[in-house]
């Protein structure tokens, strides 16, 4: 009868070994997806901000001011 025994304490352990490796692998897709949302989601704030910055040159170098102060409005993620 122990062959009975270790045929389930081996199965058990396959078992638990595909589970682990499946949920790694979920958790490995799941990463590189929200790395690419957060990817995309930083390449419009970077561009939001660098249209504010070129607002702010080209209205400083139209005024006659020595000194421009504009807000940055960074859009909320």
């Amino acid at each position: 009868m122990p062959h009975t025994v270790f045929s389930h304490i081996w199965g058990t352990l396959g078992l638990l070994s595909i589970m682990i490796i499946v949920s790694l692998y979920a958790e490995g897709i799941l990463n590189i997806i929200s790395l690419q949302i957060h990817r995309t989601e930083l390449k419009e704030v970077a561009e939001s901000v660098a249209k504010e910055i070129i607002e702010v040159v080209s209205i400083h170098t139209l005024g006659e001011e020595d000194f421009t102060l504009m807000d940055l409005n960074i859009p909320r993620i």
